[in-house]
């Protein structure tokens, strides 16, 4: 649980536990924490299909909030714990953890190579996670990222359900339409209901992008025993 005014990274200040202002890299924003009601509607919104890896070409998602809020959740991390980052991306985690023993996995090649550009020492796999007969390639380890992934794959409880019993489970989604995701999710709550089979939550911030465009992260432990 994060008290009020505990900083969480540059620029991050809770005020009273409920709103962070944040001012970095010419983005400005709030980010904000509410209790879940027990009257919100629950919804998983089902969009479209997965796209392939030549869709993924650019540094499309460049969203401070989100990695600051994903590093706090990491601080229990013991040094030497591996942190697999399931969809990497170009690499915007990889440099926060430059030091840290890290693995990205991700299925397109170009955004790899811009990891690779970022931090020369990642170590790096390149991996189509749609295919639930790859997820062998991670049982080893016990501490998983999945930033703004789940929302763009069919197999997204396959993939939760594959995560080794007890691991650290770090995610976000969001609750917007993109040309890119195959659902989205209207409130926290949607999210744990869909998840919850798999999963103990034990926290969860929402960032605001703008007024209309709110990402879920959450801090997450792999049940034990459910397969």
């Amino acid at each position: 649980m994060i008290h009020p005014n505990t900083r969480i990274g540059k620029g991050v200040l809770i005020q009273e536990g409920v709103i962070i202002c944040y001012k970095r890299l010419s983005w400005t924003g709030v980010i904000y924490r509410k209790p879940l009601q027990e009257n919100e509607q629950r919804k998983v919104v089902r969009l479209g299909e997965e796209r392939e890896s030549d869709f993924y070409t650019g540094d499309n998602f460049l969203f401070p909030p989100l990695y600051n809020t994903a590093l706090q959740y990491l601080e229990d991390v013991l040094p030497d714990e591996t942190i697999v980052d399931l969809g990497c991306g170009c690499g915007y985690l990889a440099e926060l953890l430059v030091g840290r023993a890290y693995l990205g996995i991700d299925f397109c090649e170009m955004a790899l190579g811009k990891v690779r550009k970022r931090v020369k020492e990642a170590h790096l796999i390149l991996l189509d996670l749609r295919n639930s007969k790859n997820f062998e390639v991670y049982r080893d380890f016990r501490v998983f990222v999945a930033l703004e992934v789940l929302e763009h794959i069919i197999a997204d409880r396959e993939m939760i359900a594959s995560i080794p019993f007890g691991s650290k489970v770090v995610f976000s989604v969001p609750n917007f339409d993109s040309k890119a995701h195959v659902r989205w999710f209207e409130n926290p709550q949607v999210v744990i209901d869909r998840y919850d089979e798999w999963l103990n939550f034990e926290d969860v911030t929402t960032l605001s992008k703008t007024v209309d465009k709110l990402i879920f992260v959450f801090n997450a432990r792999r049940k034990l025993g459910t397969p």
